[in-house]
């Protein structure tokens, strides 16, 4: 995810979904960036925290519409990405089947 940034103005879509090398380090590469995505697709990557879905959410909250963050039932999936996710005001569409770390607080 490295090369994120030559896709900064372009990429609307991004589904990485059971990419499972893929890490919060790679999730850095999205931090202080304003992205274009409409659609995230990270279902099932169980190697990021949600303070990696936190840096890549934070990336598009003006722009995301559908967010797909399903079957990522690890410990450190907790509710800090909601931060990020209320400023999404565009959103319509969210996935969070199966991870059950989420609990009453992120809503």
């Amino acid at each position: 995810m490295r090369h994120i940034t030559s896709l900064q103005k372009t990429l609307t879509f991004l589904d990485v979904s059971y990419a499972k090398k893929v890490t919060d380090e790679g999730c850095k590469h999205f931090e202080g960036k304003s992205m274009n995505m409409i659609s995230i697709f990270v279902n099932g990557l169980s190697n990021i925290s949600s303070v990696g879905l936190n840096m890549i959410v934070g990336s598009c909250v003006e722009t995301l519409v559908e967010l797909e963050a399903a079957l990522m039932d690890q410990p450190e999936m907790k509710n800090d990405f909601f931060a990020n996710l209320a400023k999404c005001y565009n959103l319509e569409l969210l996935d969070l089947t199966g991870n059950s770390s989420i609990d009453d607080m992120g809503f």
